[in-house]
């Protein structure tokens, strides 16, 4: 993912555009909010959404951090070969965030 513009404060029924690694804009929503605890974002793609839940949990004097994603609707097995490797893209993408709050923790 290259970015994701919202269209106000992160706030569930919030909308946006997700920009891909390959160009492409794609219209999202934030889905559901937990505030300091989790988020989720469902992105709407021709023929069904991913649906992706971000959360944080304490684990000791820290925190683990985890993403489920999921696909449906009527090309769902399609989107789903299409989407094959997305694991790898959500771990990149959670590395990202770990090193975010990772920078804003040691400031």
């Amino acid at each position: 993912m290259e970015y994701i513009r919202l269209e106000g404060p992160v706030a569930r029924g919030v909308g946006g555009v997700m920009k891909t690694r390959d160009g492409e804009e794609t219209r999202m929503l934030v889905s559901d909010l937990v505030p300091g605890l989790a988020f989720q974002d469902t992105v709407y793609l021709d023929g069904g959404t991913l649906t992706v839940r971000h959360e944080s949990h304490r684990d000791g004097a820290g925190s683990r951090l985890e993403l489920h994603g999921r696909i449906e609707g009527p090309r769902e097995a399609e989107l789903a070969a299409e989407l094959a490797g997305l694991e790898d893209v959500l771990a990149g993408d959670l590395a990202g965030l770990i090193a975010l709050v990772e920078r804003e923790q040691g400031e």
